[in-house]
């Protein structure tokens, strides 16, 4: 599977009131496709704990650095609606999860963030039309409340999903959107933890 678009930035302490953080450097990116291609669909249902489907990405720094903010893109997108209708966004917030690696997938869940569609800064970006249905494009970027520390040369996993309604003819799906280089993306089925696709 393609690799989805990530940037990643680091943590700059201030040198003077070194208690003060702002984000950083980029430490890590991958830009998006251009033209978009078809997300990889990443949601959690709110009816108990179901998830639709589970997308990774995994990704290795070459220095150890403490990951402050998250900036991904994503889609609104109905395959049960007209092909013409603009799907509304619907999510009621994300999750942004760290994993270890395991041989190549993803392992232990190392740190677990969540946020409100505000405070993933979801902002459109576009509505574009991919094989015959419009999708509507959002950017986000979430600051973590606690940085997340990474190992340089250590591989790590990433995963974003969407907290959203079951797809039907009102309510559209949330994809992570695809990146145009970089690592390996793992996508499962929620209902099935180790049934990778």
């Amino acid at each position: 599977m393609r690799s989805t678009p990530i940037r990643l930035r680091g943590l700059a302490l201030l040198l003077i009131t070194p208690a003060i953080a702002l984000a950083g450097p980029i430490v890590y990116e991958q830009p998006s496709v251009t033209p978009a291609v078809a997300p990889s669909t990443s949601q959690r249902f709110p009816a108990g704990s179901l998830f639709g489907f589970n997308v990774f990405d995994d990704f290795t720094l070459t220095a150890d650095v403490s990951v402050a903010d998250v900036h991904w893109r994503g889609h609104y997108f109905n395959t049960l609606a007209e092909a013409t209708a603009v799907p509304a966004a619907n999510s009621s917030g994300f999750g942004i999860y760290f994993f270890s690696d395991n041989a190549g997938e993803p392992g232990t869940q190392l740190a677990a963030y969540g946020f409100t569609p505000s405070g993933a800064h979801e902002s459109p970006v576009k509505v574009e039309t991919i094989s015959g249905r419009e999708h509507n494009i959002f950017a986000n970027w979430a600051d973590l409340p606690t940085p997340f520390r990474v190992t340089g040369g250590v591989t790590d996993w990433l995963r974003i999903v969407a907290f959203s309604p079951p797809p039907s003819e009102t309510d559209a799906q949330w994809g992570w959107g695809r990146a145009s280089i970089g690592g390996t993306a793992q996508q499962y089925s929620g209902f099935d933890p180790n049934s990778f696709c």
